[in-house]
């Protein structure tokens, strides 16, 4: 904007100007048409007197290749720091190992987060905006990553979901994603668990993004033959999970009314939880649509069979939802 602006206002240099903002559309209309692939990103902690003070005790967050994955990220670190002990574990270790005259690193795959995510806030999803558009608002300008452990309840219950307990990890670095720089310091951390009502509630709500996403940019396809694959599958997971007893389990694990009587202050996130089920039923059958206007006449065995199912979800959650 600042460059557009000298041109237009001070130079009154319209040749660079219209050349600026031809490359500008270029670039615009490469985002809405080409299919991109995003860099990954990864934690990397650096413990010991082995290292010297640029590393020791301190955390990166560092931009990987496209597509690659940890197992590839982490030989390419061992082939830098041969010696290195590489620590299962994300937690800060003992005194003993932060004190020893070895090195050793901590490696896991980070996703992009935001702000709100941070505060323990989701996102309203915009069905405005098409998908390759929110992908790339979600790799660009980030300096909030987020990695997650989960932890099982001491005492198990007869429902995993009871026994689910999840922390989610915040990374801040000093500056934003992406940059010239491989790497750059995390600056602050900040943690947020989740009770296991709220990780089902964020499971779902995340699971309806991800299949909004999948359905708008089946939609948005314009040419003759559309891959349904990727909504096929987020589909036919979706349905057969809650068909197969997923939405028993949930029943049963945080919407009886024991679990009311036994938990009365979450009353608010039962609610919220039936919303998030009725939001996801709203959009499986949205997105069963668009895969029935899209799919070639060799899948149309596996639209009929998804219909079915949706067909017995549908009746399984009615007293759930209404």
């Amino acid at each position: 904007e600042l460059l557009r602006n000298r041109y237009e206002t001070e130079l009154y240099d319209y040749p660079r100007l219209s050349l600026m903002l031809r490359e500008q559309a270029s670039y615009f209309d490469s985002i809405i048409s080409q299919e991109r692939f995003f860099a990954s990103h990864f934690r990397v902690a650096y413990y010991g007197k082995g290292f010297d003070a640029e590393y020791r005790d301190k955390e990166f967050v560092y931009r990987g290749c496209e597509l690659e994955n940890v197992m590839d990220f982490t030989a390419r670190i061992r082939t830098q720091f041969p010696n290195a002990k590489m620590l299962k574990s994300t937690d800060i270790p003992d005194t003993d190992i932060r004190e020893s005259n070895e090195q050793h690193i901590s490696i896991a795959t980070l996703t992009p987060s935001n702000q709100l995510e941070m505060e323990g806030r989701n996102a309203e999803e915009s069905l405005i905006i098409p998908a390759k558009i929110k992908k790339y608002k979600q790799f660009n300008d980030v300096k909030i990553f987020m990695y997650t452990r989960v932890k099982k309840s001491a005492v198990k219950s007869n429902n995993e979901f009871r026994d689910l307990w999840v922390t989610k990890h915040f990374l801040i670095t000093s500056e934003t994603f992406p940059t010239v720089r491989r790497r750059l310091e995390v600056v602050d951390r900040r943690e947020l668990l989740l009770s296991p009502i709220e990780n089902a509630i964020n499971n779902i709500a995340d699971k309806t993004v991800e299949l909004i996403a999948k359905s708008a940019q089946l939609r948005e396809f314009k040419g003759e033959t559309a891959d349904t694959g990727p909504l096929s599958m987020t589909l036919n997971g979706v349905i057969d999970a809650a068909v197969n007893g997923g939405v028993e389990k949930y029943r049963e694990a945080f919407l009886s009314d024991e679990y009311i009587r036994e938990n009365p202050t979450h009353a608010p996130l039962s609610a919220k939880l039936r919303q998030v089920l009725k939001d996801q039923l709203k959009s499986l059958e949205e997105g069963l649509t668009i895969h029935g206007l899209k799919c070639a006449d060799a899948m149309r065995p596996l639209h009929e069979h998804l219909t079915n199912q949706l067909a017995k979800m549908k009746v399984t959650l009615a007293p759930l939802v209404n």
